[in-house]
């Protein structure tokens, strides 16, 4: 059992009081606690416990621990796998998934953009990369992003969603918005958004009905057929 002692108090038999400690007393103790506080601490060196494991054992090790849940200690482990040697464009799906996976949407930034500054055309990437700019709030990196992949990847479709659904959403711009959406129907007609862009459509029609009406267009021209010619009666 753990006892806690405390010092008897010294008196002055003389004067019936508590001996007083000189001010020299109480210097040298205060310098003693600042040599002792002042110390520099003594770290044993500890052998690194992964130094001779190779890069693809780390790789696999990272992997098995993201799947039980260790997600932290899994991205660890990929990073020591990149430090071995282990492919980055292997490597890199798992570390964004991971990242992803906990809500770490900046280091999944960190990880994706500086291969990509090396890879541009990797642009099912970079759609990913503008949708965590999105998630993010970073209206002007995502839109940077998509305006790159459409212009590179025509036929990225998830890419003409996104950017549809910004200049709609953020810009607050149906209309820069509206030949984004048809784009990505034209790609993925039964695509995941596909009922959401088709809503979204649809509403537009009625204006842009409107619209052609203000431009002076015929009524013909909204259904892209013109009246039959006239005939002469013949008697």
């Amino acid at each position: 059992m753990v006892s806690y002692r405390i010092a008897p108090v010294v008196m002055d038999g003389r004067r019936g009081r508590q001996a007083q400690r000189s001010p020299l007393r109480w210097l040298a103790l205060a310098l003693l606690c600042a040599c002792y506080s002042n110390e520099p601490e003594v770290r044993q060196t500890m052998p690194d416990p992964i130094a001779d494991v190779a890069g693809q054992d780390l790789y696999e090790r990272g992997i098995r621990l993201a799947r039980q849940g260790d997600l932290l200690r899994g991205e660890q482990y990929i990073e020591a796998a990149l430090e071995r040697g282990f492919p980055r464009d292997r490597a890199l799906p798992a570390l964004l998934r991971i990242c992803i996976a906990g809500s770490r949407y900046n280091d999944a930034l960190r990880h994706a953009e500086p291969y990509l500054r090396q890879h541009p055309d990797r642009y099912q990437l970079r759609t990913l990369v503008a949708s965590i700019h999105l998630g993010l709030g970073n209206v002007e990196e995502a839109q940077e992003h998509l305006e790159a992949v459409v212009a590179g990847a025509p036929n990225e479709a998830p890419a003409y969603y996104l950017i549809g659904m910004l200049h709609r959403e953020e810009h607050g711009d149906p209309i820069t918005a509206d030949p984004y959406l048809r784009r990505y129907l034209e790609l993925a007609p039964h695509g995941v958004h596909a009922a959401e862009v088709r809503s979204i459509v649809a509403q537009r029609q009625p204006i842009q009905r409107i619209d052609r009406v203000i431009d002076g267009a015929p009524p013909e021209a909204e259904t892209g057929t013109e009246p039959p010619p006239e005939t002469e009666v013949v008697q």
